[in-house]
């Protein structure tokens, strides 16, 4: 029997109205259950079974960030389910770098899902910044076994992660076959099997980390070695310090070595200017060198625009002034007591001057030397004869404490009180200067909040870096007009290289006490890796060894 048209559309009608409210209701009575797409894309289904398995088994309870970078996607989208998790899912069409930061989603449990179909790579070209697309854990998954894994490994998107699990298709078998890369060993690729679920249920065995060893691989150093005791100039034009020993520790246990040049390229120590880094900064913000070890302290912009270790010392810049001459040996005679003191005993000495007759005629002072006296006035001054003893000996405690007193002074030098903080220096009038190396420094001084800190940014003198620091020294021994401001261990050598140490001192106040810490390029992927071999060192007490070696 056929049924007419409006019969036809009747049912539809009737079917749509009691299929959709089920629809809707289900998807109310099940939140835990994130649904990827409500789309069903044409293609195999191995590509979905992968990306089950894998939501099922190493990435379960991930939060995931699904691209898909396919042409043609065989990823049946509405069978695919995670619990429990957030998703967030995109495809190079509807890709924006702008409104996803992975930095964002970089959390220990957090994976971004990779999905490609060829060689023709897009994300390379859709995010041009490191900081849009430089996922920690990174799994890529390819839907076709043609995919040319050499081109693949050495696209931009996967060199900033530290761990890279790749699966694709096998060219002769069924099975998908899952590889690593590691690209401090020539990116190389390293294959771990057949995927089976059971053999990569455990996250420690999918995501192998990729640098435990640096294979050999030569590092660039961003150095400057003029940083004493960090680095410094050895003999026959080599390079030594603390943090070179600790760097040699460091690359025998990860397996690299390093180069370095005497300084960076523009003689800078490295600063942000109008936006631009100069210096050390300027060679690891090319990616040009690939680790600092200088004296660089963890401030602001620099922990935004690199990598950081986790700091091995704390430090701070000091000032070193040149002491106050001794006063003058003729003014021995008066140091034994203060000022207030002297004004008391000439006010005392007065008054006493002016009694001393009124009582000697009535022979007090005779009776207390047992000297004959008039009897008719005996017991008529006794409170006098009471205050007589007293002044004696008052007389006797000043000449013997002065005396005491004296002799030292005459044998020690006195030297005026000397300024010991930022405020006394601000006060004084000492200008202070530094040599002009590219550091921070000046210019957090004039900004500085601080109304001492900021009045020493308002006269600070620079003096140029290739004169090294005869002009500072002078400036501060001889013309005394001046104080140097220098990292504390670096205004040591200061002192003891030019013989200035009887002849200066170091402010006990000091400014910007920072943590030092190695820098590296930002989003470096083994940055925690040689962060926590540091910090080995730190906890043992080598780091300190040899600093101390060192001076």
């Amino acid at each position: 029997m056929k049924m007419s048209t409006e019969t036809r559309l009747g049912i539809s009608s009737i079917v749509f109205s009691f299929v959709l409210p089920l629809l809707l209701f289900g998807s109310l009575v099940t939140p835990t259950c994130a649904v990827l797409s409500s789309v069903s894309l044409p293609g195999s289904a191995q590509g979905t079974s992968v990306l089950q398995e894998l939501l099922d088994g190493p990435l379960k309870g991930y939060d995931l960030f699904i691209f898909d970078d396919t042409h043609s996607s065989s990823i049946y989208w509405n069978e695919l389910q995670t619990l429990g998790s957030a998703v967030i899912q995109t495809s190079a069409v509807d890709f924006d770098a702008t409104k996803f930061p992975l930095t964002t989603y970089s959390g220990k449990n957090f994976s971004v899902i990779w999905l490609i179909d060829s060689d023709n790579i897009r994300i390379d070209r859709l995010v041009e910044k490191p900081f849009l697309w430089c996922p920690k854990k990174l799994v890529v998954l390819s839907l076709s076994a043609d995919i040319t894994l050499s081109k693949l490994i050495n696209s931009r998107a996967i060199q900033c992660s530290k761990f890279v699990v790749i699966i694709t298709p096998g060219k002769t078998s069924q099975y998908s076959l899952i590889y690593t890369t590691f690209p401090l060993q020539g990116n190389a690729l390293k294959l771990l099997g057949r995927w089976n679920l059971q053999n990569f249920m455990n996250e420690e065995l999918f995501f192998i980390d990729r640098f435990t060893t640096f294979s050999g691989s030569v590092l660039r150093l961003a150095a400057f070695c003029d940083d004493y005791p960090l680095l410094y100039p050895g003999h026959n034009g080599t390079c030594i310090g603390s943090n070179l020993d600790t760097l040699d520790i460091v690359k025998s246990h990860l397996n690299f070595t390093y180069t370095f040049e005497l300084k960076p390229f523009d003689s800078k120590w490295g600063s942000n200017e109008n936006g631009t880094w100069t210096g050390m900064f300027a060679e690891l913000a090319s990616n040009e060198k690939k680790l600092s070890v200088n004296y660089l302290t963890v401030v602001l912009d620099r922990y935004n625009a690199f990598d950081s270790t986790y700091p091995y010392k704390t430090e701070a810049f000091a000032f070193m002034a040149r002491l106050p001459k001794p006063l003058p040996k003729w003014k021995s005679v008066l140091y034994p007591f203060a000022r207030s003191t002297w004004i008391s005993i000439g006010i005392v000495t007065l008054l006493v001057s002016v009694i001393f007759p009124i009582l000697t005629r009535i022979e007090v002072a005779g009776a207390l030397v047992a000297q004959s006296m008039n009897l008719s006035t005996f017991g008529v001054g006794e409170w006098r004869r009471v205050w007589m003893a007293v002044w004696y000996m008052g007389c006797i405690v000043f000449i013997t404490g002065y005396n005491g007193n004296l002799i030292a002074f005459l044998t020690v030098p006195l030297y005026p009180v000397r300024i010991e903080t930022i405020k006394q220096l601000a006060e004084s009038p000492l200008r202070i200067t530094m040599q002009d190396y590219g550091e921070f420094v000046p210019e957090a001084l004039k900004i500085s909040t601080d109304q001492a800190m900021r009045s020493l940014g308002n006269k600070l003198d620079l003096f140029p870096l290739d004169h090294d620091y005869e002009p500072g020294v002078e400036m501060v021994v001889k013309n005394g007009t001046h104080a140097l401001i220098e990292t504390y261990s670096y205004l040591m050598k200061v002192r003891i290289k030019y013989n200035v140490t009887q002849d200066t001192y170091i402010l006990k106040e000091q400014v910007y006490s920072g943590h030092l810490a190695w820098f590296l390029p930002k989003y470096t992927p083994y940055t925690e890796t040689i962060s926590s071999t540091l910090h080995r060192l730190v906890e043992a007490g080598i780091v300190g060894k040899l600093f101390r070696d060192h001076f």
